[in-house]
């Protein structure tokens, strides 16, 4: 018996929620997230799209600290990275997902890397600011911060 077939269905969520939005359908599009302690929680995936008139003060409060060079680790779909790189900050948005990485692309950001912090840490790039938004901080170890 082989293991369960595994793949990138956060990045099939967040190019669904986007193809939702492009086509302004009705039908949601929901995220389940299962912890490995018995948390389960149920959320729109178009939360990831979201422009900062719909973000929580704090999340708008953190994007007005970013300064220089920002490294925006698990960029989703790059709701953070667009503002910033509005604003003239020269931002890379990485994460693991390819799906997401295809989605950030789409939606205008410039600098998308795939793939973790330890792989990301090889290039040698510098940044002024490290932007982990979205309760990714608990993904630390997919993103080889314990490497």
């Amino acid at each position: 018996m082989t293991g369960p077939r595994t793949g990138d269905a956060f990045g099939e969520m967040v190019r669904a929620a986007l193809s939702r939005e492009v086509a302004q359908r009705e039908a949601a599009v929901t995220e389940i997230i299962e912890r490995d302690d018995g948390f389960v929680r149920a959320n729109a995936a178009s939360k990831y799209l979201a422009a900062p008139s719909a973000w929580a003060p704090f999340e708008r409060r953190a994007l007005g600290l970013a300064r220089g060079r920002v490294l925006d680790v698990g960029c989703g779909a790059g709701r953070f990275s667009l503002p910033l790189q509005a604003r003239g900050l020269p931002v890379t948005a990485l994460d693991v997902s390819p799906g997401a990485a295809a989605v950030t692309t789409a939606r205008g950001v410039r600098r998308v890397v795939t793939g973790t912090v330890a792989d990301h840490a090889a290039s040698g790039a510098r940044y002024d600011t490290f932007l982990l938004m979205g309760e990714n901080l608990g993904l630390g170890d997919k993103y080889g911060a314990g490497h």
